[in-house]
């Protein structure tokens, strides 16, 4: 009885921290995928990943959160990409000329 007592308590709790799986692929303007881009909740400063090799990448979103990733890669402009109801995205990046040049 206890058991379910306490089940039944924190239910509500449960049902409210529930997150987001968004998956995607970062994309350059040539189709060609981006590894290592960095994928951020805007807003957040410990929710994160990265891509992979082949460009794709996995995040979970926490439901409180903002619904904003955004996408930050060297040499390249940052992507907001406000994602609603979207599982699944891809993304293309544009490349940051003046960024290239204080890189060079």
């Amino acid at each position: 009885m206890k058991k379910l007592l306490f089940f039944l308590l924190f239910l509500p709790l449960m049902v409210f921290a529930q997150s987001t799986v968004i998956t995607g692929n970062v994309v350059d303007e040539n189709n060609n995928p981006l590894p290592g881009v960095a994928i951020q909740i805007k807003g957040s400063k410990k929710l994160g990943a990265f891509t992979d090799f082949d460009g794709n990448f996995s995040i979970s979103v926490p439901n409180s959160s903002s619904k904003i990733l955004v996408f930050s890669y060297l040499g390249y402009k940052n992507e907001e990409v406000k994602i609603n109801d979207t599982k699944s995205i891809t993304v293309r990046l544009s490349p940051d000329e003046t960024q290239l040049e204080e890189i060079v």
